[in-house]
C-alpha cells in the first residue's frame, strides 16, 4: 500500500540523515551537508504525501524523486558509512515498490533510474566487502521488482557490476552472491522477452550456465535421435550418368 511505502521509506531516509549528521565517523566529508538537506527535504514530501496534499501520477513522481536523491547523493560521494547505509535504504525502498519512471530533478534529459543505476554501480568497484554485497543485492531488487523500470544501458551496466564482483571480489560470499544475481537476473531477462508471469522462477534455457558450476551450459530440451525419422538418401555409383 501507498502508507506502507511511505513508510518504508519516511525510516530508510531518517536513518541516512542520522549516518550523515554523525561527524565521527564521516571525517571531513565534502558533502554531508547536502545529503543531510536533501533527507530533511524528502521527510517533508514524504510527510506532505501521507497527510494527502499531494495526489495523483505526477505527486508519485515527485515523491520518488525526492525520496531517491539523498541516497544517489550519498553513492556518488563514494564515503563508505554514507554508502553502506544508503544501499541498505535503498534496498528497502525498492522493494517497497517506490521506484517510478521520472526524470532526474538535477538534468532533465536523464531519467531518475539510470542515474541510481550508475550511482550503485559505480561503488561496485569499492574495496569493501560489505559494499559490494549491498550493491549486489540492490542491483537483483531493482531488476527483479514489478513494474520494471530498468532497461538497455543500465540493465547491461548491471549484469557488467554483477559479473566483475564474481570475478573480482576477495570474498567466496559476495562472489556466491554475485553469481546467484546473475542467475536470476538472467532468468527474468529471458522470461520477460519470452512473455513468461514475473513470478517464473525457471527459464527454458541459460539458467543451468550459472547453477552447474561448469561454466558450460546444460541444455534443458533436447531432441533424441530416434525422435527424428532417418532420411534415405539414394547413392549413385561412380561412373554412372
Amino acid at each position: 500500500s501507498i502508507m506502507t511505502q511511505h513508510a518504508a521509506a519516511e525510516l530508510a531516509v531518517s536513518k541516512l540523515l542520522k549516518a550523515a549528521g554523525d561527524k565521527k565517523k564521516l571525517g571531513n566529508e565534502p558533502r554531508a551537508d547536502e545529503v543531510r538537506q536533501l533527507c530533511e527535504s524528502s521527510l517533508a514530501t514524504l510527510a506532505k504525501a501521507v497527510s494527502g496534499d499531494a495526489a495523483g501520477d505526477a505527486a508519485s513522481e515527485a515523491t520518488a524523486a525526492a525520496v531517491f536523491m539523498p541516497f544517489i547523493v550519498s553513492l556518488e560521494s563514494k564515503n563508505p558509512v554514507l554508502v553502506e547505509e544508503s544501499l541498505d535504504g535503498l534496498n528497502e525502498v525498492i522493494a517497497h515498490g517506490l521506484m517510478r519512471d521520472c526524470a532526474d530533478p538535477r538534468d532533465a534529459a536523464k531519467k531518475l533510474v539510470d542515474v541510481l543505476v550508475a550511482a550503485v554501480c559505480g561503488c561496485g568497484c569499492m574495496q569493501d566487502e560489505k559494499v559490494q554485497m549491498y550493491v549486489v543485492r540492490v542491483l537483483q531488487t531493482a531488476i527483479l521488482s514489478e513494474p520494471n523500470y530498468i532497461h538497455g544501458a543500465s540493465l547491461l551496466q548491471s549484469v557488467r557490476t554483477c559479473f566483475n564482483v564474481h570475478l573480482g571480489s576477495q570474498s567466496p560470499a559476495n562472489q556466491s552472491a554475485a553469481k546467484a544475481a546473475l542467475s536470476r537476473i538472467i532468468n527474468s531477462m529471458i522470461n520477460r522477452m519470452e512473455g513468461l508471469p514475473p513470478g517464473t522462477t525457471k527459464s527454458p534455457a541459460l539458467s543451468s550456465e550459472f547453477e552447474n558450476g561448469s561454466g558450460t551450459a546444460t541444455p534443458t530440451h533436447r531432441r533424441t535421435p530416434s525422435a527424428t525419422p532417418a532420411v534415405s538418401v539414394p547413392v549413385t555409383p561412380p561412373g554412372t550418368t
